[in-house]
């Protein structure tokens, strides 16, 4: 061990390292691990920019106990080393500012600061359900059914004029059939924001029964400006929490949510508001591992990390 550090995990990731075509050290810590004879492309997850002004010393021990400017200038030098710097929107600007190459940082998950239309108020909306995802899934499919038998008729008992749409690609036999038959369903193959619910419906649904991937379908839900329910299995799936989001154990739980926010104006503010400070500390820290996952997908064959 050397100022903390592994001098036998070195010589193992150096042994195994020349067998992949990419390689992203996660942390600056992880800087001492990188192979100096590497040849393939080498990404950096930049996570401490923020704190290059604190007078606090950080990590004792390890790279000599360095103080916070010094961890800085490790951090600068370690995005010397590397082809590609992945950072939140701030983070990025910061090592920037520092003279990290412009063209270096991987900071287009700035996705999230794009212009979009204003999200709508309650009384602009109408009583409509909105829910967006691929329409000829099975998985997706089956839970949308479930949503329709079991949820859809006790909502309508109380709402008779309650819509649901249907928006993606590629629908399902089952679910155009069973459109053909209820006048209360309606599916869009096309729209001009396929990620996000129409502007007028008031309530976005997302019956995640069967899912197995459900972070990125929550992600999802939390910046749709209009407050979603979803169910309690998918948040038991999830890897962090979505606050936000309400969720239902049941049919019925689920039916009483959307009813109650069909004609709630102050419930349905409260949960839109607080879904927003949610997506506001989620969403960042999701799009730099979007943003990873397509240079992965783009740039190498396999990649370890």
């Amino acid at each position: 061990v050397s100022g903390g550090m592994s001098r036998a995990l070195k010589r193992k990731i150096q042994q195994r390292s020349h067998s992949y075509d990419l390689i992203i050290c996660d942390h600056l810590l992880s800087l001492y691990y990188l192979p100096d004879d590497y040849r393939g492309r080498t990404a950096y997850h930049a996570h401490a920019a923020h704190v290059a002004h604190s007078p606090r010393r950080l990590f004792a021990g390890l790279f000599g106990g360095l103080a916070i400017e010094g961890y800085r200038h490790e951090e600068v030098k370690a995005c010397e080393r590397v082809d590609l710097v992945f950072a939140e929107n701030e983070d990025a600007a910061a090592l920037s500012d520092a003279g990290v190459p412009f063209g270096k940082l991987q900071y287009s998950l700035t996705a999230v600061h794009r212009d979009k239309p204003k999200a709508p108020e309650f009384n602009v909306t109408h009583k409509k359900l909105g829910y967006v995802g691929y329409l000829g899934d099975n998985r997706n499919v089956s839970s949308l059914l479930w949503l329709i038998n079991s949820v859809l008729p006790l909502v309508l008992e109380l709402h008779p004029e309650v819509e649901l749409h249907l928006i993606g690609k590629d629908p399902d036999l089952r679910l155009l059939n069973i459109a053909m038959q209820h006048d209360h369903i309606f599916i869009h193959t096309s729209h001009t924001s396929p990620d996000t619910t129409p502007p007028d419906c008031r309530i976005a649904v997302d019956p995640l029964l069967f899912e197995d991937h459900v972070d990125a379908k929550l992600v999802n839900a939390l910046v749709r400006d209009i407050p979603t329910v979803t169910t309690r299995i998918a948040l038991d799936r999830a890897s962090q929490g979505a606050g936000g989001l309400l969720a239902a154990s049941g049919a019925r739980e689920m039916a009483d949510q959307i009813v109650s926010l069909m004609s709630d104006r102050a419930l349905w503010n409260s949960v839109r508001a607080t879904s927003n400070r949610s997506a506001a500390e989620r969403v960042p820290v999701q799009e730099v591992f979007y943003a990873m996952k397509r240079a992965i997908e783009v740039g190498s064959h396999k990649a370890v990390a």
